[in-house]
């Protein structure tokens, strides 16, 4: 048993968070969630020793390293764990944070996020479907075969799939920040894993089978796919990576073709959160090999996709946000629901672009 830590976990919106504050409480360590909500799902968390609300890292930077550096000077957490794009901004000002943090430095991360710079990754162990600049892009007579997406993007929101060009071309304003991949046909998969100076203390594997709008993973069913593991753990350790990796891959006729990373938390974490404190605090290496317990956001599958409540592989997950010995959550996750809701109407956006509207990063040059 490791000695007792304080934690600063980021993102407390993240259903991972809360799985993390969970994970981490039940162990006797003292756990403090912050985010840029009022109401987000952590904060109701009985784990959770204290919730402190941020200035938005997107919005005001400069204000939201002060309020970090005031959570050290009361809390004096062992380490920041960031969950969603917070951690971008951590990792670019992380010399300025009197605790460790859980990232790797801006420019790789950034290298990573960038759909276009990791698609054109040298050296890498990955296959890569056939990618292009929108603004170099000529085969509009064949255009419903590729996909266009945002060099960032999150959610798979503004990914047109199978569109026409006159779709995409009323859709796409600045083609410079759109790049063009070839549409690849095939089962889709989601890795999430951790990692420390190159070391890999956690790996899961999981497929999608049920999506809200195409987009984020409401189901998280494990599996094993031995070529996609030694991938990234040989990718990971050419970069002597410290923090999260999370890659969307499509198998197809046989290959593995890996779309996008995210160095940040994934859904792939519920399925580690069992052992996820030994993988953090006493860097022991937790690997989803084997059959294992699926996972799924209930609220999220009744709101958007209501008939998929009655398919056996969605009655027989457990639902990530329901406990019932830590219930609160569960039902003041309403709050956040509204308040992302007070988002989407009062900036005119999507309620998807909601979620991360103040956390959001679209490059270092945003």
């Amino acid at each position: 048993m490791s000695e007792k830590k304080t934690i600063l976990i980021l993102g407390a919106r993240a259903p991972v968070a809360l799985d993390l504050c969970r994970s981490l409480g039940k162990d006797g360590h003292t756990i403090i969630m912050a985010d840029s909500m009022r109401f987000p799902l952590g904060r109701w968390s009985k784990y959770a020793h204290a919730y402190l609300k941020l200035p938005s890292p997107k919005a005001f930077p400069h204000q939201f390293v002060e309020a970090l550096i005031e959570i050290h000077q009361q809390y004096q957490p062992d380490f920041c764990l960031p969950t969603c794009e917070e951690v971008f901004y951590i990792s670019k000002f992380s010399s300025q944070f009197p605790f460790p943090v859980w990232v790797d430095q801006i420019e790789l991360m950034d290298r990573l996020h960038n759909k276009w710079s990791f698609s054109q990754w040298k050296g890498s162990p990955f296959c890569f479907p056939p990618t292009q600049l929108m603004s170099d892009f000529e085969d509009w007579g064949n255009c419903e075969e590729y996909v266009f997406k945002p060099k960032y993007s999150r959610f798979g929101e503004k990914t047109l799939i199978g569109a026409s060009e006159r779709i995409v071309r009323k859709k796409v304003k600045q083609a410079k920040n759109w790049i063009v991949q070839e549409k690849i046909e095939g089962e889709e998969l989601c890795v999430y894993s951790l990692w420390k100076k190159g070391q890999l203390l956690a790996f899961s594997l999981y497929k999608l089978a049920c999506r809200h709008k195409g987009g984020a993973a409401l189901l998280f069913e494990p599996i094993w796919k031995d070529e996609i593991f030694a991938s990234v753990k040989d990718f990971g350790e050419s970069l002597s990576f410290s923090g999260q990796l999370s890659f969307d891959v499509i198998q197809s006729e046989g290959k593995m073709y890996v779309l996008e990373c995210n160095p940040r938390s994934t859904s792939g974490l519920h399925l580690l959160t069992e052992g996820i404190a030994a993988a953090l605090l006493e860097e022991k290496q937790i690997i989803l090999s084997k059959q294992a317990q699926a996972f799924s956001l209930k609220t999220a599958i009744l709101f958007s996709r209501p008939l998929h409540l009655f398919k056996k592989e969605v009655r027989q997950s457990k639902d990530v946000v329901y406990s019932l010995n830590d219930p609160k959550a569960f039902f003041f996750q309403i709050l956040g629901l509204l308040e992302f809701l007070y988002r989407t109407l009062r900036y005119g956006i999507s309620f998807t672009q909601s979620m991360t509207h103040d956390i959001s990063f679209d490059g270092c040059e945003d």
